[in-house]
């Protein structure tokens, strides 16, 4: 029977206020390697609480945030224990591929400058953090691009910060406070004033499921991504700038009516109903920018 390899990776989070497009993540101790075959099932040692290192920076102390898994049977995934102060682990079925499972910590230090949150935004599939802009914040909008930047929102006053609906067409899953209190509503991170906390926005496709559009869409939306702008559309991929979040959208219906094959049988009118709805409103999104364009073009 093949064995895979199962890589336990224990690692400290790189805020976007440092990295700044660089790394994510800095490797806090020498990872552990263990030989298994598909199917079996992996258990990785609980990790501790809290956890010192050295780095080029100095020593550092770090507390355990969550666990990512790559690769697994079914996927990807992340697991957050419910008691921190003594975290468990999951249990990993191992998949067809060498699975890569990371313990992240958070260095104390890394918190918020001052009053204000930390956010940052995981793609599980990925098990890594990206830097793709995912929120904007109100009342006071001003702070939606440094939010994107740096990561970092002050409370000053109250603010709101709504997490995208995709980034990269990986749909979002929902918050996770791991630092601090703050009120979760769906894609609404609701801070209060003067309050410190950190937060992660996760983005999932389960099961390894994305939502990039079918390759057979792909020429068709690139064509009329670039063309709708003036653009040489497919030889170039074209400009796609005031349309691409539409085109995005539109995409994403795509996928979705495509990925109705693979759910339930029960689910499947759902799905596709819900495919079909994202088209028509990212249709209609489209048609009205371009009324804006013949009306300024006039």
């Amino acid at each position: 029977m093949p064995h895979v390899n199962v890589d336990v990776h224990y690692v400290a989070w790189i805020p976007r206020g440092r990295r700044h497009h660089g790394s994510a993540e800095i490797d806090i101790a020498p990872p552990a390697q263990s030989q298994m075959s598909p199917g079996d099932h992996f258990i990785p040692s609980p990790p501790s609480p809290s956890w010192s290192w050295v780095d080029s920076t100095g020593p550092h102390t770090g507390d355990f945030a969550f666990w990512s898994v790559t690769r697994e049977s079914e996927g990807s995934s992340f697991y957050v224990p419910p008691d921190l102060s003594q975290p468990d682990s999951p249990t990993v079925t191992v998949g067809q591929e060498d699975t890569v499972i990371k313990a992240w910590y958070i260095a104390r230090g890394d918190g918020p400058p001052g009053a204000g949150v930390l956010i940052d935004a995981f793609d599980v599939n990925q098990g890594t953090f990206v830097d793709d802009d995912f929120v904007t914040v109100a009342p006071d909008s001003t702070l939606t691009a440094a939010a994107n930047a740096d990561g970092f929102v002050p409370t000053t006053a109250p603010e709101i910060v709504s997490a995208s609906h995709l980034i990269e067409y990986v749909p979002f899953y929902d918050w996770t406070i791991v630092a601090g209190t703050e009120t979760i509503n769906h894609e609404d991170l609701q801070t209060a004033a003067q309050s410190s906390a950190i937060a992660f926005a996760f983005y999932w496709a389960p099961h390894g499921l994305g939502l990039r559009p079918p390759r057979r869409y792909e020429v068709g939306i690139r064509i009329y991504a670039g063309v709708t702008n003036d653009g040489p559309g497919l030889t170039d991929h074209g400009p796609v700038g005031p349309w691409y979040p539409f085109v995005a959208q539109f995409a994403a219906g795509l996928a979705l009516a495509d990925a109705a094959s693979l759910v339930s049988p029960e689910l499947k009118a759902n799905v596709l109903d819900i495919a079909a709805r994202q088209v028509s409103v990212a249709a209609g999104a489209i048609m009205q920018q371009m009324q804006i364009g013949t009306k300024k073009a006039g």
